[in-house]
């Protein structure tokens, strides 16, 4: 395992990540029109809504998982990362195929340097 400050750091870096994800799933659950941007679409009624709020609650459900997996196992949550970053390149995707702007990519960008990263990290100290 990795030097205790060098895991102290990603563990903090996780549930960072996971509170993000879990305060932008509920700010989509309260107001989903806030979240048709992100995705390159335009704030409307019914299906998307629904949509946006399948996608909020994802968010939720991932960040309450960062923020306690963290606590049980690094490795655990180093291959839940690498699985959990198939959805912003996904996100990227279909931001893609609504021609969404360069603005629009950022946050799933990011999103995902941020996923495989700390996955990729989480591993590196596992194996430690």
């Amino acid at each position: 395992m990795g030097t205790d400050t060098d895991v102290a750091l990603w563990k903090w870096l996780v549930r960072a990540l996971g509170l993000v994800l879990l305060a932008l799933g509920v700010a989509i659950l309260l107001w989903p029109d806030l979240a048709a941007p992100l995705f390159a679409a335009t704030p409307s009624q019914g299906s998307e809504r629904t949509y946006l709020r399948a996608i909020a609650l994802r968010d939720v459900a991932i960040g309450l998982w960062l923020m306690v997996g963290a606590a049980i196992s690094v490795r655990a949550t180093a291959v839940s990362l690498a699985a959990v970053a198939v959805i912003p390149f996904g996100d990227l995707l279909l931001v893609a195929l609504n021609h969404g702007s360069f603005i629009v990519f950022l946050p799933h960008v990011v999103s995902l340097i941020a996923t495989l990263g700390l996955a990729l990290w989480g591993r590196r100290l596992a194996e430690r």
